[in-house]
Formats: structure tokens, sequence, C-alpha cells
């Protein structure tokens, strides 16, 4: 397969992206660059969810998992909240307790958590060393691929760059030359004063005034 310098202008055209694509492979295959895909984000074991509920009467230290139970006790709390007492420190050695009349305002209430099963944390356990040793392959991978592509950025630059302004010339040119056929059309087929009316409009160079006249006198051939 032939180099991008070696190629006409006419053969770059006829590239597809995937031509393109095959040239830059050929070029990091040359300078020991490997080729590698991009890797995908690896699918990792789900952490369990939190699936028992827990209900705690405020002021108590425990829970219930009977929401029924929980609002039973905390009435009762509510109901003598004022004979509730909590201990607290007297000095900064934490020597010396005293008691102390509760917090009123929110004894009668209860609240709500979430928890996880046991029994799926152990599992998770082993899930959890699962998905690190699947993350740092995929570390890995990354960083292999992350050096790859660094090193052939500029092979991949060089090329596609060659090929987008022979692309971009050849459009060009293709819509100097669809202007000039309409213009041609205005002209009644006068091509002096359809060349006349694209100069002032587009001002083209020689070359692509060349190229316009070109094919069209190819067109009018084939017409004939």
């Amino acid at each position: 397969m032939k180099k991008i310098g070696e190629l006409t202008e006419q053969e770059i055209l006829k590239l597809s992206d995937a031509d393109v694509d095959k040239m830059v492979k050929l070029e990091m295959a040359e300078q020991g660059i490997k080729i590698l895909s991009e890797p995908k984000e690896p699918t990792y074991n789900k952490e369990p969810d939190k699936a028992i509920r827990g209900y705690k009467p405020v002021g108590c230290e425990f829970y219930l998992k009977d929401a029924t139970a929980a609002e039973k006790i905390s009435k009762i709390i509510g109901d003598n909240k004022d004979k509730i007492y909590r201990s607290e420190y007297y000095d900064n050695a934490y020597t010396k307790k005293l008691l102390k009349q509760g917090d009123y305002y929110s004894y009668g209430t209860i609240t709500e958590d979430l928890f996880y099963k046991e029994t799926e944390l152990r599992d998770y356990d082993e899930a959890i060393n699962k998905n690190k040793e699947i993350k740092e392959k995929y570390n890995t991978l990354l960083k292999e691929y992350n050096s790859s592509f660094e090193h052939s950025k500029r092979i991949r630059s060089d090329i596609w760059e060659q090929v987008l302004v022979v692309r971009e010339k050849y459009e060009h040119l293709e819509e100097l030359t669809a202007r000039y056929r309409e213009y041609l059309e205005i002209a009644e087929g006068n091509k002096e004063i359809a060349m006349k009316f694209l100069k002032k409009a587009y001002s083209p160079s020689g070359e692509e005034e060349l190229y316009v006249e070109n094919n069209v006198s190819i067109d009018s051939a084939e017409q004939e």
C-alpha cells in the first residue's frame, strides 16, 4: 500500500475513511506503535441495596423492625418526656457525670433508617475484591491504549490533514463548477459571459478557471 506522500490528488480523493485509517495503521506498524482498540468501561458487581427498615424512637439507642411497636414506645416516651433525663460529663477529664433533663421537643417521635442485610454484605466483600481486579485490569488496558493513541497522534494528524486539504480543494472546485453551469444558463450558453460572472462573484484562480472549463467541456462532449 502506498503512503500518503506517494499518492496523486486523484488517488487521495478516492480514499475512503477506512482507507485513511488503514494508512495510519500502516505507519504505526512501521514505527512499532501498538494498534489497540479503546477498552470499554467494564461492568462491576453491584453493591447491595439497603433492604431492611429500622425504626428508632427518639431518645433511645436501639431500633425496632416493627413500626407499630416503635410508635408505642415513642408514645410512652412522649407522655413522660418531662421525667426523662440524660447523662452529661461535668469536666473535660470525663470523670464526673451529671443527670440533666432531656430535650423535650423531639421526644414522642421516631426516625426511620435503611440497613443492609449481613449476608449480602458478606457476599459483597468478595465482589469488592473482584471489582478491584476488574478495575486494575481496565486501567492497565486504558493506560496502554492512551499511550498508543498519544504516540500515533502526529501520524494521524499529518495523514488526515493532507487528505482533508485535497477533499476541501475539490469540494470548492465542484462548487465553482456548479455555479459556472448556472451562469451558462443565464448567459444562454455564452462561456465568456458565464466566466465573467463567475470571476466577479468568486474570484477563481487560473487553476480553478481551467478546472471549471475542462469539466464543463467534458460534460458537453458526453452529452453530444
